[in-house]
């Protein structure tokens, strides 16, 4: 695996690195990702969304004549790989790293990245990642906070319901997820759920669980799973015959989840993400996906968007600001960017998206059901 992930980051880089005085010239960029292993389809789509960026940056010249040089590393499945690999990629001294979609990847490496003093730029929900006060940290995905506001908001007012049950995985976007929405509900809305069930990320049975949610009398059902144990929770709530609203968290929309549930399965759930671009009906975004799928003959999701938009912004800071980590750094704490799904501007906690999207299935065509938004504090 070693040498395969060298071999392919070799061929990523993109500054010349048979001529050795223009390499030292570059911008280094460093990838971590998931690219082995149960979550490598979304660290692909991580992965293609950067490299289109890097591409289209560089074939207009770099930033300021300087071409982005990228190096990159498999953070495999589990934190001590994703450490592994980081120290790895800093020692070619980049000015910037983009890191892994998975919460307890990022929780390990934030440290190190924090003693290096390189900007980190990553994409989990997991609440607890911009909690840890790493100033070099920025979340280029909808924090818990806003995720949880979103889909509470959209249950209690559009949907009129109220008594809500959570199931949720039981590791730390799981349980991050159920504490926001419980706040969420008794400040906001002086309610409480009237279950809370967990499950492991391992089980394939959670039909005790889903028991214990019907006979709780709920009315609507959150569901927050990781992309690898989601669609057997989908799976079994319908062979329960749960007859209510159920929204899911955004791991139900990647494409090896969505092959593991038929229309059935999927028709009628609602899901929170902070966007699909598939069929986001902003005509920027849909010449996007076409430029995405003509390089990379795959329709992008949104993890894909969004390491696109932190590469675009880091680019856009080092041409204003200047490229050493700390102009990077205080340049993503100020400038704000006008991303494909709104603005990205960072609030105090260094969380980039402020805006998400709940959608409903129809078979297994999502359909846009409104775009809600969350005032940053900056």
């Amino acid at each position: 695996m070693r040498k395969t992930v060298l071999k392919f980051a070799a061929m990523l880089v993109v500054a010349g690195a048979a001529l050795p005085a223009l390499a030292q010239q570059s911008h280094k960029f460093a990838f971590v990702m998931p690219l082995s292993g149960p979550f490598a389809v979304v660290g692909a789509s991580q992965q293609q969304g950067a490299m289109l960026a890097v591409e289209e940056i560089n074939a207009k010249g770099g930033i300021k004549g300087r071409k982005i040089e990228v190096t990159v590393e498999d953070s495999g499945p589990a934190p001590t790989t994703a450490v592994t690999a980081l120290r790895r990629v800093m020692g070619g001294n980049p000015v910037a790293v983009f890191g892994p979609f998975l919460g307890t990847q990022v929780l390990a490496m934030s440290p190190e990245t924090q003693k290096a003093n390189v900007p980190f730029l990553v994409l989990p929900g997991t609440l607890k990642v911009t909690q840890l006060g790493n100033p070099w940290l920025f979340r280029f995905q909808v924090t818990d906070m806003v995720s949880r506001a979103v889909t509470v908001k959209y249950t209690v007012d559009k949907l009129q319901k109220k008594k809500i049950a959570l199931l949720h995985v039981n590791d730390e976007y799981g349980i991050g997820g159920r504490d926001a929405t419980i706040n969420i509900l008794k400040s906001e809305y002086n309610l409480a759920p009237v279950a809370v069930e967990t499950y492991a990320s391992t089980d394939r049975d959670v039909s005790a669980q889903i028991s214990k949610v019907k006979s709780s009398g709920a009315d609507v059902l959150h569901v927050q799973g990781n992309s690898g144990d989601i669609a057997a929770v989908i799976k079994q709530l319908r062979q329960q015959k749960f007859e209510h609203p159920i929204i899911a968290s955004v791991g139900l929309t990647t494409p090896a989840t969505m092959a593991l549930l038929d229309q059935g399965e999927t028709d009628g759930v609602y899901v929170e993400s902070a966007g699909m671009p598939t069929v986001d009906p902003n005509p920027t975004v849909k010449e996007w996906v076409k430029a995405y799928e003509a390089r990379w003959k795959r329709s992008p999701d949104v993890f894909a968007v969004q390491n696109y938009e932190a590469i675009k912004m880091v680019a856009q800071v080092i041409e204003s600001k200047g490229a050493d980590r700390e102009a990077i750094r205080k340049g993503l704490r100020e400038v704000r960017y006008p991303g494909l799904l709104g603005e990205v501007v960072a609030d105090q906690e260094g969380n980039m998206y402020h805006t998400s999207r709940i959608y409903r299935f129809e078979g297994k065509t999502p359909k846009l059901m409104e775009a809600i938004s969350v005032k940053p504090k900056l």
